[in-house]
C-alpha cells in the first residue's frame, strides 16, 4: 500500500452525510484504484457502507459519537489519527473529483499546507457575487485582528476546510494546535470573546485559521478556483470546467448531483439513503 499520501474524510453518522462520502469516494476510484482512502464514521457503522468500504477499498475507522454541534470540527479529531502518512488530503463529504487526487498532490507540494480562502471573508473584497448575487463580507476584520492579537497569532486568510492538503507531515504539526482550537470554539460559543463573523457555520474555519496562525514557520498557499470550485462558481459559469475536485456545499448537492449525475445519481444516492436508514 501507498504510504506517501492518502485522502481522508470525516462524518457522522446520519446517513445523508455518509452517503455523500460514498459518492465522492467512487469519484476518486473512477482515476484512482491504488491512494488509500480512510472515512472516520463518528457513530454507528451500518452493513451497507461495510460492504461499500470492502468493494471499493476504502478503511473505514469508527470514532465516538460527539454532539451534533461539533459536526464540522469532527475533522480535527480524525486529523490526529492521519500520522503514518507523510501528506494527506482532507475532502468533505459533499466533493467528487474529476482526476486521481494525485494531481492535487503533484501539483500542490511546495508548502506545508493549502485550501482555498472562504468565500466573503478577504480582508480587501467587501462584497463578492455568488450566482449573480452580491454577498457581503462575513468578516468583522477588527475583532479578527483583536482576537489573534490575544494568542498570539499572524494574520492568516480564514480557509475553507472542505479541500486542504498537508504536506510534509504539516498535519502533524497541526495537531497541536487543536487544543487552541476547542479554546476559540468555547470562548465564541460562551460568549467571553467576540466572534469575529456573521456565520456560525465557518465557525472551525476561524478557529483553524487562528490557530494555524499561532505555527511557526508554517508556509501556506490557495488551492485556485480553476482547480478547485465551489459548485456555485460552476453553476455560475464562474469557471469553464469542475477542475480538478468540485466542493458543493450541502445546500446545493441535489442540483450538483442532477447536473453531473442525473437522474441515476439522485436515485442511486436516495436508495442508499434508505437502505444507511433501514440498518
Amino acid at each position: 500500500m501507498n504510504k506517501g499520501h492518502a485522502v481522508f474524510y470525516a462524518v457522522d453518522d446520519t446517513p445523508q452525510y455518509v452517503c455523500f462520502a460514498q459518492k465522492s469516494i467512487e469519484t476518486i476510484r473512477q482515476f484512482d484504484g491504488h491512494t488509500p482512502i480512510v472515512l472516520f464514521v463518528f457513530g454507528d457503522i451500518k452493513p451497507p457502507l461495510e460492504r461499500f468500504a470492502r468493494r471499493l477499498r476504502v478503511t473505514v475507522k469508527p470514532m465516538p459519537r460527539q454532539a451534533k454541534e461539533l459536526g464540522t470540527f469532527l475533522k480535527w479529531l480524525a486529523l490526529a489519527e492521519m500520522h503514518e502518512y507523510p501528506t494527506v488530503l482532507f475532502a468533505d463529504a459533499d466533493t467528487a473529483f474529476f482526476e486521481s487526487p494525485a494531481s492535487l498532490f503533484s501539483k500542490y507540494r511546495a508548502r506545508d499546507f493549502y485550501a482555498r480562502e472562504e468565500i466573503c471573508t478577504s480582508a480587501t473584497e467587501p462584497y463578492t457575487f455568488i450566482l449573480g448575487e452580491v454577498q457581503k463580507n462575513q468578516m468583522n476584520q477588527p475583532e479578527l485582528s483583536r482576537v489573534a492579537k490575544k494568542v498570539g497569532a499572524r494574520a492568516l486568510p480564514i480557509f475553507n476546510t472542505g479541500l486542504m492538503v498537508f504536506n510534509r507531515s504539516s498535519h502533524v504539526r497541526a495537531v497541536s494546535a487543536l487544543p487552541l482550537i476547542e479554546t476559540l470554539r468555547q470562548k465564541f460559543k460562551s460568549g467571553e470573546w467576540a466572534y469575529p463573523s456573521t456565520n456560525l457555520r465557518i465557525a472551525d474555519e476561524v478557529c483553524m485559521s487562528l490557530a494555524f496562525g499561532t505555527l511557526p514557520d508554517f508556509a501556506w498557499g490557495l488551492l485556485t478556483r480553476k482547480d478547485a470550485p465551489w459548485y456555485a462558481e460552476w453553476k455560475g459559469r464562474d469557471v469553464d470546467s469542475p477542475g480538478l475536485v468540485i466542493h458543493t456545499w450541502t445546500h446545493f448537492y441535489v442540483g450538483f448531483c442532477h447536473d453531473f449525475f442525473g437522474e441515476r445519481g439522485l436515485k442511486q444516492l436516495r436508495s442508499r439513503v434508505q437502505a444507511l436508514s433501514a440498518s
